[in-house]
């Protein structure tokens, strides 16, 4: 039986990454974790309008909240989130 020798733990910076990067280190259009996701679930977007989520789940699927759909998951991009509120904002001034 060989012996093998077990890898030494790596100690991480105080920030808990292998590389803390500044903003500047980053060039246009990167993600930064401490920005708000890029998706959402049904779960987080209802809970953000501050709706039920079954409304949520009507919305995407009559078309009014473009949705991602992988396999069984349900994710609602950032963008299309905020260009609806945008649209009903509009909306609402109509009234």
């Amino acid at each position: 039986m060989e012996n093998r020798k077990m890898a030494e733990p790596v100690s991480l910076p105080a920030g808990g990454s292998a590389k803390e990067t500044n903003q500047d280190d980053r060039g246009p259009g990167q993600y930064n974790s401490n920005t708000e996701p890029l998706v959402y679930t049904i779960a987080e977007a209802a809970a953000l309008l501050k709706i039920g989520r079954s409304l949520v789940y009507n919305l995407a699927n009559n078309g009014e909240l473009p949705v991602i759909r992988l396999s069984k998951r349900i994710l609602i991009p950032r963008k299309a989130l905020l260009d609806m509120l945008e649209g009903l904002k509009g909306r609402a001034k109509q009234l």
